[in-house]
């Protein structure tokens, strides 16, 4: 029997097939960690910035609980979480409302202004907002240490 002999051609194209095979797998790899959204800048003040954006080009609604850590000395001002692109809203029309589960000592909150945090805590943030409720709080930022709650003290009351 005679045994054919390969050629370089051969082996390009094995080479050709490799590369293809591993960028599918790369691809594959990909879609998967891009559906993993870890929170990895972690700072409060941004987060809220990026949801109050969201509910403010929309003009009503809440945003997903997302969870963060508020650090230990954290100080968070509307002022900060409005930031210099949202001139649509004013820093007197955001308000911070803190879970019964958070208490003021570990972080201390007034309308406009939260902390400076006692310690590391867990909270989840949730941002809801309607552009016709002017007395009560145009935007709501709800912190609670868990989603659900989060969401429940940022509704706005109806009357």
């Amino acid at each position: 029997m005679k045994k054919f002999a390969r050629g370089q051609a051969f082996e390009t194209m094995m080479l050709v097939v490799s590369v293809i095979v591993a960028l599918a797998i790369l691809a594959v790899l990909m879609g998967i960690l891009t559906n993993i959204n870890p929170n990895i800048q972690n700072q409060p003040d941004k987060v809220m910035h990026d949801q109050l954006k969201d509910i403010v080009s929309k003009g009503y609604g809440y945003s997903q609980p997302q969870k963060v850590v508020v650090n230990k000395g954290t100080i968070v001002d509307s002022k900060q979480v409005v930031g210099t692109d949202l001139n649509s809203v004013n820093a007197l029309e955001v308000q911070f409302l803190l879970d019964a589960g958070i208490t003021s000592t570990d972080l201390p909150r007034l309308t406009t202004k939260l902390g400076p945090a006692a310690s590391n805590i867990e909270v989840y943030i949730v941002v809801c907002g309607d552009a016709a409720k002017g007395d009560q709080g145009k935007y709501r930022i709800g912190l609670a240490r868990s989603a659900t709650k989060a969401s429940t003290v940022c509704v706005i009351p109806t009357s």
